[in-house]
């Protein structure tokens, strides 16, 4: 019951999941949370040039040794989560 995380998942990640659950005979309903959207928010206070995952995490000094790979955008992902909830 607890949230999917994942950056531009509302645009992107939630058709594929969904895809594959209904390709496996799986219910997928769960509710997500979008750290691109949550990242929006700081984008202007910030002077970020965008909040791209990528960008975000070299803002944020977190290593991508395999960028835009499921596992390593994943791993990036939680850590820029835990830093953006820093920006509150």
């Amino acid at each position: 019951d607890l949230p999917v995380v994942g950056h531009n998942i509302r645009s992107s990640d939630l058709h594929y999941i969904s895809k594959a659950a209904k390709k496996s005979g799986v219910s997928f309903s769960a509710p997500f949370f979008d750290t691109y959207l949550f990242a929006k928010q700081f984008k202007t206070r910030n002077g970020w040039a965008n909040v791209k995952l990528e960008y975000l995490s070299d803002y944020y000094g977190i290593e991508q040794q395999s960028a835009h790979r499921a596992y390593c955008d994943a791993e990036a992902n939680v850590h820029v989560y835990f830093k953006l909830k820093e920006e509150l």
